[in-house]
């Protein structure tokens, strides 16, 4: 699915929806290139939260899930890559900041919806 958005500008449908700071949860394949494809954008990719803090990237720090104190009022949107612990980190995040989350799948689909981009 993600291949799909080859001919939408990422920043600008995210812009769209009215989210502007991040925080990408999950640092596996699927955020690792959801990063890379905002990476020189106007979307401000906050912090990153992976359980593996040892990922590098240059322009953004890889936080633990505890550390989301430090950064959590810059953030909009919890952009969240798990499918199998959506629901569980979506209700740790509200329960304790009152933020907003979205899956990526989600996020995707409703980019490819907005952009009318189908196969």
């Amino acid at each position: 699915m993600i291949l799909l958005l080859n001919d939408v500008d990422i920043s600008d449908s995210l812009n769209k929806l009215g989210i502007d700071n991040i925080c990408i949860y999950g640092m596996g394949v699927l955020g690792q290139y959801f990063y890379r494809a905002l990476e020189d954008s106007n979307i401000n990719v906050i912090a990153c939260v992976d359980n593996n803090t040892k990922i590098k990237h240059s322009r953004v720090p890889i936080i633990s899930a505890s550390e989301l104190d430090t950064v959590q009022e810059k953030i909009d949107y919890y952009i969240i890559t798990s499918e199998f612990y959506y629901e569980q980190i979506r209700d740790e995040i509200v329960e304790k900041y009152s933020a907003k989350t979205i899956l990526l799948d989600s996020l995707i689909e409703e980019m490819i919806l907005m952009n009318h981009c189908y196969l």
